[in-house]
């Protein structure tokens, strides 16, 4: 873009959510849709937009019917998948990580599924899928967002005693033991019970 446009959009957050407005078959399709999904394909909308390199576009026009496509095709994906808002708003919350993160793989399924050939797939539906978490790492897909990876990743399982299951910790608890064991001096190792105590403490 021109210095101009760049100007111009300096706001782009509001720029962005005028564009969308303005898109009355997107706000069809928002309004169709079930109230936790609709508010979360906008919060992913705006994960996808954040990601995009203004330099990438000639103008304006050019933008705009960029963001006007981003942000139809992410509506349509939550309004054929209302099963990601319900993971989102009540897994995240009541479940164990061990039954969350099994339903993340079973919505990662269902998007490929949905996608087709991962060779085929576009910008947008790239963005959408990594800004969910998932990314493709030498041709298997990876959760960034399983703390349990990510602990036996940077050895922090070391700490973990063998009666311990980070599986029945909810997603919640599992972020503290994260903390803590990043903390945890090198020779010490938590049972069960010590694990669930120390994040305990940490709530109190």
């Amino acid at each position: 873009m021109e210095e101009a446009s760049r100007n111009a959009l300096s706001s782009l957050t509001d720029y962005n959510n005028a564009i969308m407005r303005e898109d009355f078959g997107l706000q069809a399709t928002l309004s169709s849709m079930f109230e936790d999904s609709a508010i979360l394909a906008k919060q992913t909308m705006r994960k996808v937009f954040s990601s995009l390199d203004l330099t990438e576009y000639a103008n304006e026009d050019e933008y705009r019917a960029d963001i006007e496509k981003i942000s139809n095709e992410i509506a349509n994906i939550y309004k054929d998948n209302p099963i990601i808002a319900t993971m989102e708003v009540e897994m995240s919350s009541s479940a164990t990580s061990g039954e969350y993160y099994a339903v993340r793989q079973q919505i990662l399924q269902n998007i490929i599924e949905a996608f087709g050939d991962y060779a085929a797939w576009d910008e947008t539906q790239k963005a959408f899928v990594l800004s969910m978490g998932f990314k493709m790492v030498d041709g298997e897909w990876i959760d960034t967002t399983d703390i349990r990876q990510k602990i036996k990743d940077e050895g922090l399982n070391s700490h973990l005693g063998k009666d311990v299951n980070l599986n029945k910790y909810s997603v919640n608890d599992l972020e503290t033991a994260y903390t803590i064991l990043k903390g945890t001096f090198a020779d010490n190792v938590y049972s069960d019970s010590g694990l669930q105590n120390a994040i305990f403490q940490t709530k109190y």
